[in-house]
């Protein structure tokens, strides 16, 4: 139980054998790789949340898209150059 202490909160596959044993262990350490893979292949850098009059018309049709978008630069507009915003 102490060399577990020792080794850290990191995903290691050595970490790994040590908790689970060595066919579990790597079992789920080749798991967790595979998932922090495919993580990493899919991330689009949070374009597809940006608030975009695109993205909202999109996501809620031409209508509701354009009424949210214009809410939104309203907002921003408030929130970007008043001082009762920060207050």
């Amino acid at each position: 139980m102490l060399k577990i202490q020792t080794i850290g909160r990191k995903n290691t596959k050595e970490r790994m054998i040590l908790l689970y044993g060595e066919a579990e262990g790597s079992k789920r350490y080749n798991q967790y790789i595979e998932k922090q893979r495919n993580k990493k292949v899919n991330k689009t850098n949070g374009s597809q949340r940006a608030v975009t009059l695109e993205n909202l018309t999109n996501k809620w049709g031409k209508k509701f898209g354009r009424r949210f978008f214009n809410q939104y630069k309203e907002t921003q507009k408030y929130a970007g150059s008043s001082l009762e915003y920060f207050i």
